[in-house]
């Protein structure tokens, strides 16, 4: 068996969508104490802001949660402190601007995207070397289980909201990549068939990589290249955005055959995300042996 096998040893996937992760949350809060905005994660009515200090409180708490996140000692305390402050973001502004205007085809986006970085954070903290096994990390753990499904419906809720808005979604290509209308077609059912792919079995780990790729390479392909040429400061908060999504999309493809299988009446990941993998059944082995031998 491979090291990058192993459950005590993180993937190349697994440590690159950690670094990520954890590199998006500190430049979204270096942009809000930069540029006195709002970072796009944080879906704020715009008739209805809120104080300037909370904005800065935030800023530096996204700084200090993402540092945590890169520091091995404290990753579990950052991580609830982040799951903590998405659950915040989400109760407190997404879920009800998205009810207040759930006519909005798009406004969906924001609750979902935030469901989904909540699985990230799981994915940032388990499977670790030397786990102890606490009541935490078994609640990380079983957070994982859903990550497949709130990353899914994330991706496919977006690709389908391309079509509606097929124009302005084409407006956002930069004016040297040809056919804008093909490639937002193509953009919007590469993600309904990532989001597919998540949970069909036998495709999670390729539907996971293809989508982080995809994901990350719209910051230097959309999102910086629109920000130069709009002068939109605002595009830069996307980029993070981008950076975040691709981040949980690589830690899902890096956790494949670790996460628990679906069975009929029980919560967990798709059978994308299937239990029966190498390591796995060396454990079983390694039970029973002692057994065995008696």
């Amino acid at each position: 068996m491979g090291e990058l096998d192993s459950p005590e040893t993180p993937s190349l996937l697994l440590r690159i969508g950690r670094l990520l992760f954890a590199l998006s949350v500190v430049a979204s809060g270096i942009y809000q104490l930069v540029t006195g905005r709002w970072v796009n994660l944080v879906p704020v009515n715009p008739t209805r802001l809120p104080p300037p200090w909370l904005l800065y409180l935030f800023g530096v708490l996204f700084v200090l949660i993402g540092v945590g996140l890169l520091v091995r000692r404290t990753v579990s305390a950052a991580a609830v402190a982040l799951a903590v402050l998405l659950l915040v973001l989400f109760f407190g502004f997404g879920l009800p601007l998205a009810l207040a205007h759930a006519s909005t085809g798009y406004v969906w986006v924001d609750p979902l995207m935030m469901l989904a970085l909540l699985g990230g954070v799981s994915l940032v903290v388990v499977p670790r070397e030397g786990s102890p096994g606490s009541s935490l990390d078994r609640v990380f753990e079983t957070a994982t289980r859903f990550v497949p499904l709130a990353l899914g419906a994330f991706l496919a809720y977006c690709g389908l909201s391309h079509f509606p808005y097929a124009k302005y979604v084409a407006s956002l290509i930069p004016p040297w990549i040809p056919a804008h209308m093909f490639w937002t077609y193509f953009a919007a059912i590469a993600l309904i068939a990532g989001g597919v792919g998540l949970l069909v079995h036998g495709t999670g780990r390729l539907a996971a990589t293809l989508s982080g790729i995809m994901l990350f390479s719209w910051i230097f392909l959309v999102h910086i290249p629109l920000a130069i040429n709009t002068k939109t400061v605002s595009e830069v908060s996307r980029s993070f955005q981008a950076l975040s999504d691709s981040a949980v999309a690589f830690m899902l493809a890096g956790t494949v055959g670790r996460l628990k299988k679906v069975t009929p009446g029980s919560a967990g990941v798709s059978p994308a995300f299937d239990a029966r993998h190498p390591a796995a059944c060396k454990r079983g082995r390694d039970a029973r042996a002692p057994r065995e031998s008696r």
